[in-house]
């Protein structure tokens, strides 16, 4: 699976909203990224689902749903194509205070903010700082109810190298 920048452009929702698809990298240094190094190319563009949530939002008069922070296309094979929804969570100190009803309204806010011009990957993605990973990973299989094997914590090099 391979982050396809063309397929993340043409997506309905990015066409709809062009000012939500912003640079990655500013995208995680605004979520409280505070590495030094840059982590991916200054072409890996992503869809904003704040934004986009906003902009439903303003347009329906409503209140914003909770959401992902954003979401890019991968290419599952040469034909079909999927969007990875991504959390970046750069701020949380103290992993007791994840939410799991909080986790779930994210994702389904983001779900019917997509709708269905794409299929939506399975996998929904939560970036924590590197010494919390490991932390995060175990409050994702100790939490009550139990949250679904879907909800995959990680840090932002275990996505660098698994989709760039």
């Amino acid at each position: 699976m391979q982050y396809s920048k063309l397929a993340t452009l043409n997506h309905a929702v990015s066409v709809k909203n062009p000012a939500c698809v912003t640079n990655f990298n500013d995208l995680i240094i605004k979520e409280g990224f505070e590495g030094s190094e840059i982590v991916f190319q200054n072409d890996v563009i992503v869809l904003d689902m704040d934004c986009v949530e906003s902009k439903n939002a303003n347009a329906e008069k409503g209140d914003n749903l909770s959401s992902m922070d954003c979401t890019f296309a991968i290419e599952i094979n040469k034909i079909n194509v999927e969007m990875l929804m991504v959390e970046p969570r750069f701020n949380y100190k103290n992993l007791q205070n994840l939410d799991r009803k909080k986790l779930l309204d994210k994702v389904k806010g983001s779900t019917k903010a997509l709708g269905n011009s794409e299929k939506i990957n399975e996998k929904n993605v939560f970036i924590f700082n590197s010494y919390l990973k490991a932390q995060a990973k175990s409050r994702f299989s100790r939490m009550l109810p139990r949250i679904q094997d879907n909800y995959i914590a990680m840090d932002i090099f275990d996505l660098h190298n698994l989709y760039f």
